[in-house]
């Protein structure tokens, strides 16, 4: 994810916030990787899609 972070520009802790907001709907939560792993990657990838989504429509 840090890499990924250092290709896409933002720092780690911004990419890490998004994943955060997008996931559990907060951004403040547990460690983010456990909580993904709680949470299931079905539904991860839900809500990751859902968010993608919602930032699409605000161009």
């Amino acid at each position: 994810m840090r890499a990924l972070a250092d290709e896409l520009g933002p720092t780690a802790g911004q990419l890490f916030g998004l994943l955060r907001a997008a996931v559990t709907g907060q951004t403040v939560s547990l460690p983010l990787f456990e909580t993904m792993e709680v949470v299931g990657k079905e539904k991860v990838m839900e809500r990751l899609r859902r968010a993608a989504g919602m930032l699409a429509t605000l161009r």
